[in-house]
């Protein structure tokens, strides 16, 4: 059980680090895109 605790703990800190990275990347897609649809 502790074991298992444990592991959910990881998993969901690298969950956790790679939302903000997916988000991150997603915001400069975004910027990309709108700084194209201004010309």
């Amino acid at each position: 059980m502790l074991v298992f605790l444990n592991s959910s703990r990881i998993l969901f800190k690298f969950i956790s680090d790679h939302h903000i990275f997916i988000l991150s990347v997603f915001h400069c897609y975004v910027l990309i895109f709108l700084d194209f649809s201004w010309y």
